[in-house]
């Protein structure tokens, strides 16, 4: 009984189903090229790098100079150095000089930035538990700075790659105040805009 397994290679499609036969054909060839072109997607991404960091470098400490208080009051250094005072503060010539906090900021010439420093800072007497609380009051570029920039507000352009920056405040300074030398921090950022 050896019979043979033989396989119907002729198809017939009647008029009716030649047309569902060739849809059906064109669903899968649509199918197949949709999910080919799927999976090629690419998305592109770019982004613009400053070759050049920004920095920040301290030139002066910001310097109230020699005071003192009988009753309570204040004493302002401005963002050029000149020092005010008010309420019981008396201001003595002689002693430390009296300066505005100096930044020399640079980068990639002409890259625009923005200065942010912290608003107060705590000063506290050296050896001793006494404080004084020191508000920023101003911030800016001085005429004549020592590296020959432009006189630019903070949050301009770095015209020439650099500029310098001079921080003034405003120190509290509470009745009877004990004497002493006192110090504190201001932090200074830069960023690029």
């Amino acid at each position: 009984m050896n019979q043979a397994l033989q396989m119907n290679t002729n198809f017939h499609f009647s008029r009716t189903k030649r047309p569902l036969a060739a849809l059906a054909c064109a669903l899968v060839m649509v199918t197949q090229s949709v999910m080919a072109k799927a999976g090629n997607d690419t998305a592109l991404a770019s982004a613009a790098v400053l070759a050049t960091p920004v920095v920040v470098t301290k030139t002066a400490d910001l310097s109230f100079g020699k005071f003192a208080a009988g009753t309570a009051g204040s004493i302002t250094i401005s963002t050029s150095g000149t020092r005010s005072v008010s309420g019981g503060v008396l201001a003595f010539a002689d002693g430390p000089a009296m300066t505005a906090a100096a930044f020399v900021v640079s980068g990639a010439p002409g890259a625009a930035y923005s200065i942010t420093h912290s608003g107060t800072a705590t000063l506290s007497r050296l050896g001793g538990v006494d404080t004084m609380l020191m508000t920023k009051s101003s911030a800016g570029g001085a005429a004549g700075a020592a590296n020959g920039t432009t006189n630019a507000a903070p949050g301009s352009v770095l015209n020439n790659g650099s500029q310098t920056i001079y921080i003034g405040a405003t120190l509290d300074v509470g009745a009877g105040q004990a004497g002493g030398s006192y110090s504190g921090t201001l932090a200074v950022t830069v960023e690029y805009n």
